[in-house]
């Protein structure tokens, strides 16, 4: 018996030594091809209404410090590719 309670204390006292592993990011990546910087209603653009876009955008991080090229292909590239 001293060794089935023995068990079940080890047991119970290293659980909770385990590190839990945060959950992972959602990440919403949109790529569209020939848009402008003011295309979108969160940037100020009021000729095509973007509701689903912009409420991610108001609840989200955006990154607004990017750079392509007049051809999509090296920005796809470079997407891919990380360089």
């Amino acid at each position: 018996m001293y060794f089935v309670s023995a068990f079940f204390f080890f047991l119970f006292m290293f659980n909770g030594c385990m590190a839990l592993n945060p959950p992972k990011p959602h990440i919403v990546l949109i790529v569209s091809d020939d848009m402008g910087f003011d295309d979108i209603g969160f940037h100020g653009s009021d000729q095509i209404p973007t509701p689903n876009i912009d409420a991610l955008a108001a609840y989200g991080i955006n990154l607004n410090r990017y750079y392509v090229s007049p051809m999509c292909t090296p920005s796809r590239a470079s997407l891919m590719t990380g360089k």
